[in-house]
């Protein structure tokens, strides 16, 4: 990540970095607490946000 990097951002994906979509522990605990369904959350350890 870079300085110009939206650290707001709840939803995003890196592109051609990688495949992956990303989203906010902010988000994820909000799916959880609406009681969304069909969504799978995998924590990842390759992408750091400061």
């Amino acid at each position: 990540m870079n300085d110009h990097f939206d650290k707001e951002l709840d939803f995003f994906s890196i592109g051609v970095i990688d495949a992956h979509t990303y989203i906010s522990e902010r988000l994820k605990n909000a799916v959880e607490a609406n009681g969304l369904m069909g969504w799978v959350f995998t924590p990842t350890t390759k992408l750091v946000v400061e």
